[in-house]
């Protein structure tokens, strides 16, 4: 891809956590370590933009997981989604 002429590649990594992708059903994603997979990626010249889903079904509360993920040097960019849930009564509370 590099010799091609690419130089970024999206990576949709979701969550770093096995447990929460294997409730996903997404067994496919816990197969490969997603830190040792960017490294890869990353040492062939690619830049890597992820896709992290902050907010999935079954997730512990707290950031801090996947966040140093990302500041591991390896993802440079990200494009995030949160999926956080509002009750009726909390939308427009002050």
């Amino acid at each position: 891809m590099v010799r091609a002429g690419m130089y970024k590649v999206f990576v949709g990594i979701e969550t770093t956590d096995s447990a929460v992708l294997e409730l996903a059903g997404k067994r496919q994603n816990t197969r490969v370590d997603a830190d040792a997979a960017c490294k890869k990626i990353s040492h062939t010249g690619l830049q890597i933009v992820a896709g992290i889903i902050l907010g999935l079904d079954g997730e512990r509360p707290g950031t801090g997981r996947i966040l140093s993920f990302c500041e591991s040097g390896c993802v440079p960019r990200k494009s995030g989604r949160s999926n956080v849930r509002f009750e009726a009564n909390q939308i427009g509370q002050e």
